[in-house]
């Protein structure tokens, strides 16, 4: 059942409501933190529904991205606009701003130590960040098309990307180095994720297929099939153990 409806209107606009562009849980999953088409972000309590903080135009462009870092204490923004930001949860005080992508930035990725973050963009690259500093370690630079998703294992060792290229490379995050490429999907890879143990890769793609991957042998697992549409969205269960998947034919199915 509805518990809240988070609800907002746009300043000086009685009829109409910012969307929603992002929303991340707090781990502690007590609050939300939400990007909103105009620019800003606020955080919410989800047991009282009420807004709790906001600033506006933290972004020129759409937040594409919002993840955790630090036990909760920092998070990080991507956006359209090219921009990442480093942002105090407390107070959302800007940290500092990662401006070296050339073109909007898709997606961000954790290391487990919370000390790196991962970042894939529209100019083809991915990026490897000290939040701290803000130092950009190592570019790469071997996919041919827009970088549309990016993944961190959680044992720290491997890292995934997906492309409009139609391929999916595993990395080695010390030598920024492409351990394997992956190839099966025919269409625009939107989406990919190691399951909790690390064993398994799942992608999502235009193609209105999803497919499951052994990390260790590159080779397919089995092919999920039965969308009508591009599929938009993928992820695994907590245990590892239950796939789902959302797709532009208005459809959610569980594998």
């Amino acid at each position: 059942r509805q518990v809240h409806k988070f609800a907002v209107v746009k300043p000086g606009d009685k009829d109409e409501y910012l969307l929603p562009t992002q929303i991340e849980w707090h781990p502690q999953g007590r609050k939300l933190v939400v990007g909103y088409n105009d620019c800003s972000i606020a955080v919410w309590d989800i047991f009282t529904g009420k807004e709790e903080n906001r600033t506006l135009h933290c972004h020129n462009r759409s937040v594409n991205c919002i993840v955790f870092c630090d036990k909760g204490k920092q998070f990080v923004t991507s956006s359209e606009d090219g921009e990442i930001k480093v942002w105090n949860f407390a107070d959302l005080s800007l940290i500092r701003t990662l401006p070296d992508h050339k073109s909007p930035v898709n997606a961000l990725a954790v290391d487990p130590t919370g000390e790196k973050i991962l970042s894939c963009s529209d100019d083809f690259t991915l990026k490897i960040w000290n939040i701290s500093t803000g130092e950009c370690l190592n570019t790469l630079r071997e996919h041919t098309n827009t970088v549309t998703y990016c993944a961190w294992s959680k044992d720290g060792k491997r890292m995934a990307s997906c492309s409009r290229d139609k391929t999916i490379r595993i990395w080695d995050p010390v030598k920024g180095t492409t351990k394997k490429i992956l190839k099966g999907h025919s269409d625009w890879i939107v989406f990919c994720g190691f399951s909790p143990d690390g064993k398994k890769l799942l992608t999502a793609s235009c193609d209105m297929t999803a497919i499951l991957w052994d990390i260790k042998t590159g080779k397919s697992l089995g092919v999920l099939s039965g969308h009508q549409s591009a599929i938009s969205s993928a992820d695994f269960s907590t245990d590892g153990k239950t796939v789902i998947t959302g797709a532009n034919d208005n459809h959610i199915k569980i594998w």
